[in-house]
């Protein structure tokens, strides 16, 4: 069970940077959110008179997640039959609404 959970996490990230390098579609919300997360995280760890981690947080995001509107996306593309343009087009406007 772990290896289907391991295989099908890495295909779903091998996707969504395909999707992100050929076709332009990021998640900028998410992007931003992620950020203001690893902002405040650092002043929390200023305000306890420690450090951050050996790993620089600010330079990696967190590859473990992937967000639920991009799982239902991919979720949705292979159950409907729907040409890769329409996927996109979806997909580009459900990061637009901020959703995912």
């Amino acid at each position: 069970q772990a290896h289907l959970i391991a295989s099908t996490h890495n295909l779903l990230l091998m996707l969504e940077l395909r999707v992100e390098q050929d076709h332009g579609v990021r998640n900028e919300s998410e992007i931003k959110r992620r950020r203001k997360r690893r902002q405040k995280a650092v002043q929390k760890s200023a305000q306890a008179v420690r450090a951050m981690p050996p790993i620089p947080q600010n330079l990696i995001d967190r590859a473990s997640q992937r967000t639920l509107a991009f799982i239902r996306w991919v979720r949705n593309a292979l159950v409907k039959d729907v040409d890769w343009a329409a996927l996109l087009t979806r997909l580009r406007g459900i990061y637009a609404d901020g959703v995912g």
